[in-house]
C-alpha cells in the first residue's frame, strides 16, 4: 500500500519539475521557428491535473482503508482481550494465569505498534497532505506560467504573421523579378521561333512564286496539225451554239436548263476532241483513295523500259493534285493547260516543283486545269493513262477534277490500299455517282503488306460491300511494288475500248433528224388541212354563186311582173294581177330564203377564207423552221465531216511525237467563251482580270486601286468587285 502512494508522490513530483522548468527565449531571427517551438514548450508544460486529483483520492481512499483497517484490528485485539479475560476468569490455574499475562503483554505490544502505525501512517498522509497542498500551489503556479506563455506565444504568432506577409511580400517582388527578368528572354525565344517559322513561311512563298513565275512565263505549244483541228472543233461548236441551240430553244424542244446541259455537253465533248493524245488510245485512269499508290503504279508503268524516265510526284506532301495525262512521244515532254484552254511547255524542273502544298498557296485551279505529260514508252502507243486526284482526300476540287476526268476513260482501275481495312462510304458514293457503266477493276495495292489469307479476307470483304451497294466491279488485282507490272498491262490490253466518245455527238445528231422528222410531219399535216379548208372553200364558193343565181333569176321575174300603165290625168302606176301576185309573193319568198343561205354561206367563206390563210401562215412558219433546222443539221454535218477529215490526216503517233504536238481545250475568239466549262460570263471576267492582274504585277508594273479599278471595267465589273477579287489575290498585301 506505501509502495503505490510512494509511485503517485513520484509521479506528482516529476510533474512538478516538468512545470518548474526554465522558458528559453523566443529567437528573433527565426519567428517562425521560434513561435513553433515555443507552442511545444508549451504543450510540453500542461501539468497533468488528472494524476494529482487520482494521487489526491488515493491518499484519501488510503486513509479510510487504514482508519478501516486499524478500527478493525481494535475490535478484534478487544475482543482478544475479552476472550483472554472471560478465559482467565474459567481457567484460575497457575498455566493459565501465565499464558493468560504472556497473552496480554503480546496484545499490549501489538495494539502498541498499531498507535505507533496508525502515527505513522496519520504523519504520513499529514506528509502528502502537505505535498498535496504544494502541487496544487505548483499547479496554479504553472497553470499562471501557462498562460503567460501563451500571451507571448500570441504576441508572437503576431509577429510571426507580419513577418510572413513580408516575407511573401518579398517573395511576389522576387518573382515579379524573375519574371521581367524571363519575359524579355521567353520574347526572344519566341520571336526567335517566329522569326524561324516567318523565315519557313517566307522560303515556301519565294518557291511558290518563282513556281507561278514559271507557269506565268511558259512558252504556247505549237503544231499547225493540231491548230487546224482546234479551228474546225470550234466550227463545230459556233454551228451548235448560234444555228442549233437557238433553232431548238426556238422550237421549244430544249428549255433553259436543256440548253445548259447541252451546252456543257458539247463544251466537254469538243474539249475533248483537242485532246489530240486520247484520240484513237484506250483510255485508262487510276482513280481511288487518297494516296493509295495511283501514282505509284503509273510510275512502275513509265519506268518499264526506262529506270531514268522522269517519274511524277508520289510523296505526301505532292499526291496528285491535278490530273495528268500521260502519253507517247519522241522524248519526254511536260505540259500544262491554263484556264483560258491554252497548252504551254514547262521544264521538266519546274514540273518536278508540283506539290499540293504549292498548287494550293498558289491557287491552282486559276493557273493550271491540268498536265499533259508524254513519255518515249512503248506501253502508251496505243495507251494514254490518266492520273486523277484522290476522291478521300477532303478536297472538292480532287473530287471534281476526278469526276470530269472519269468521263473520258474507256476502262477504270480503283487503286484500294490493302492496309485500310475497307472502301470508305465516300469512295462508294463516287463510285455509283461517276461510274456511268465503265469497266470497273478494283485494284488492292500492297498486298506484300498482307499474308495470302488477310488478302483473300479482304477482298471478299470488298466484294460483300460493292454488290450490296449494286456496284458491277469486272475484276480484282492484288498488286504491290513486288509484282510485275506487265501482269497490269496485258490486262488493261485485254479490256475492249468501251466508252462511245462521239456518243454525245450521235444523240445530237439523232435530235435533229427527229426535229426535222417531226416538223416535216407538222408540215405535211398543216399542207393537208390547208387543202381540205381549199376544197370547203371551193364547195362554199359554189353554192354561193349557185344561190346568187337563183336570187338573180328571182329577181328578174319579179321586176318583170308589175305592169306599167300611164294615166292621162293622175299619176302614173304599175298593175298586177290577182295571178301575178301569187307569183309575185313566190318570187320575194324564194329571194328571202335565197339571202338567208347566202349570209350563211358568205360567214363560212369568210371564216375558212381566214383559217386558210392562217394556215397558209402556219405553213409558211413550219417551212421556216423546216428551213432552219434543215440549215443547222446540214452546217453541223457539213462541220462535223471537215473536222473528222483533219483529224483522220493527222495520226496520233505524229501529234505526240513531237513537242508540240498537242493542244488544248479552249475556244478561239470566235468562240462563246461563256460557255467554258459550264462558267457563266460573269465568272469568266472574273477570271481573265485576275490573270491579267497577276501578269502585270509579276511583270513589275505597280497596281494602285484607281488602276484595279480601271482594269475591272475592261472585263464589265464593279469597281468594288475589282478590289475585292485583286484583294483576294494578293493585291496590296
Amino acid at each position: 500500500m506505501l509502495i503505490i502512494i510512494a509511485a503517485i508522490v513520484v509521479v506528482a513530483v516529476a510533474a512538478i519539475i516538468i512545470v518548474r522548468k526554465k522558458k528559453k527565449p523566443i529567437s528573433e531571427e527565426h519567428p517562425e521557428q521560434a513561435a513553433t517551438t515555443q507552442e511545444e514548450s508549451i504543450s510540453s508544460k500542461q501539468p497533468d491535473t488528472s494524476d494529482i486529483k487520482a494521487a489526491s483520492k488515493a491518499v484519501e481512499a488510503e486513509k479510510a482503508k487504514m482508519a478501516d483497517t486499524l478500527n478493525r484490528l481494535k475490535r478484534e485485539l478487544q475482543n482478544a482481550k475479552d476472550e483472554l479475560k472471560a478465559h482467565a476468569e474459567d481457567d484460575s490455574s497457575k498455566e493459565s494465569k501465565s499464558a493468560f499475562e504472556t497473552s496480554q503483554k503480546a496484545l499490549q505490544e501489538l495494539e502498541a505498534q498499531l498507535l505507533s502505525q496508525n502515527e505513522a501512517i496519520n504523519a504520513k498522509c499529514s506528509s502528502l497532505e502537505k505535498e498535496i497542498t504544494q502541487l496544487k500551489k505548483n499547479l496554479q503556479d504553472a497553470e499562471e506560467e501557462i498562460e503567460d506563455l501563451e500571451d507571448e506565444a500570441n504576441s508572437n504568432k503576431k509577429k510571426l504573421n507580419e513577418e510572413k506577409n513580408k516575407h511573401n511580400a518579398t517573395r511576389e517582388q522576387l518573382e515579379q523579378s524573375e519574371r521581367a527578368v524571363a519575359t524579355p528572354k521567353g520574347q526572344v525565344e519566341e520571336k526567335n521561333a517566329e522569326i524561324s517559322e516567318k523565315a519557313s513561311e517566307i522560303k515556301e512563298k519565294n518557291e511558290a512564286i518563282d513556281f507561278v513565275n514559271e507557269i506565268l512565263k511558259a512558252k504556247d505549244a505549237d503544231n499547225k496539225d493540231v491548230k487546224e483541228i482546234d479551228k474546225r472543233v470550234n466550227a463545230i461548236y459556233d454551228v451548235f451554239d448560234d444555228d442549233i441551240c437557238p433553232t431548238l430553244s426556238n422550237l421549244r424542244i430544249w428549255n433553259k436548263e436543256s440548253e445548259d446541259t447541252w451546252e456543257n455537253k458539247m463544251w466537254q465533248w469538243c474539249n475533248l476532241q483537242r485532246k489530240t493524245w486520247l484520240q484513237g488510245k484506250k483510255v485508262v485512269a487510276f482513280v481511288g483513295e487518297f494516296s493509295a499508290g495511283k501514282t505509284s503504279i503509273v510510275n512502275r508503268i513509265l519506268s518499264q523500259d526506262n529506270d531514268n524516265a522522269p517519274k511524277l510526284p508520289v510523296s505526301s506532301k505532292a499526291t496528285t493534285a491535278i490530273a495528268t495525262y500521260i502519253s507517247y512521244g519522241s522524248d519526254f515532254l511536260s505540259q500544262f493547260t491554263n484556264p483560258s484552254g491554252k497548252l504551254k511547255n514547262i521544264s521538266k524542273a519546274t514540273f518536278e516543283k508540283v506539290s499540293k502544298d504549292i498548287l494550293k498557296k498558289v491557287d491552282a485551279s486559276s493557273l493550271i486545269s491540268y498536265f499533259v505529260m508524254s513519255y518515249k514508252n512503248n506501253n502508251l502507243r496505243n495507251l494514254s493513262i490518266l492520273d486523277t486526284p484522290g476522291f478521300s482526300s477532303n478536297d472538292s476540287e480532287d473530287a471534281k477534277r476526278t469526276a470530269e476526268a472519269i468521263k473520258e476513260a474507256d476502262v477504270l482501275f480503283w487503286v484500294f490500299d490493302a492496309n485500310s481495312g475497307e472502301i470508305n462510304q465516300s469512295s462508294i458514293n463516287t463510285i455509283r455517282t461517276h461510274l456511268k457503266g465503265l469497266p470497273l477493276f478494283i485494284v488492292i495495292n500492297k498486298a506484300d503488306t498482307k499474308s495470302q489469307k488477310e488478302l483473300n479476307e479482304l477482298e471478299s470483304h470488298i466484294r460483300r460491300t460493292v454488290e450490296k451497294n449494286g456496284i458491277l466491279v469486272n475484276g480484282y488485282v492484288q498488286f504491290s511494288h513486288k509484282a510485275p507490272v506487265s501482269s497490269l498491262l496485258k490486262l488493261i490490253e485485254s479490256i475492249p475500248t468501251g466508252n462511245d466518245k462521239d456518243e454525245i455527238i450521235t444523240e445530237l445528231q439523232g435530235i435533229l433528224s427527229n426535229t426535222k422528222n417531226n416538223l416535216q410531219k407538222e408540215h405535211d399535216a398543216i399542207r393537208g388541212r390547208l387543202k381540205e379548208l381549199e376544197r370547203q372553200n371551193e364547195n362554199y364558193m359554189y353554192y354561193l354563186d349557185k344561190n346568187l343565181k337563183e336570187m338573180e333569176e328571182s329577181c328578174n321575174g319579179l321586176y318583170n311582173i308589175p305592169e306599167y300603165t300611164e294615166k292621162l290625168f293622175g299619176s302614173d302606176y304599175y298593175k298586177i294581177t290577182l295571178g301575178e301576185w301569187d307569183d309575185f309573193k313566190s318570187y320575194l319568198n324564194n329571194i328571202n330564203d335565197l339571202k338567208e343561205e347566202v349570209d350563211a354561206l358568205s360567214a363560212c367563206i369568210a371564216e375558212c377564207t381566214k383559217n386558210v390563210q392562217d394556215c397558209k401562215n402556219e405553213l409558211d412558219d413550219k417551212k421556216d423552221e423546216l428551213a432552219r433546222i434543215n440549215a443547222a443539221a446540214n452546217k453541223f454535218s457539213k462541220a462535223l465531216q471537215d473536222y473528222r477529215k483533219v483529224a483522220s490526216s493527222t495520226t496520233t503517233t505524229s501529234t505526240a511525237s513531237s513537242k508540240n504536238s498537242t493542244t488544248a481545250p479552249y475556244k478561239s475568239s470566235q468562240t462563246n467563251t461563256n460557255k467554258k466549262q459550264g462558267k457563266t460570263p460573269k465568272e469568266l471576267n472574273e477570271e481573265a482580270f485576275i490573270d491579267e492582274l497577276i501578269n502585270k504585277v509579276c511583270s513589275g508594273k505597280t497596281m494602285a486601286e484607281n488602276d484595279v479599278r480601271n482594269l475591272g471595267k475592261r472585263f464589265h465589273l464593279t469597281a468594288g468587285r475589282a478590289v475585292d477579287l485583286a484583294k483576294q489575290a494578293g493585291w496590296g498585301k
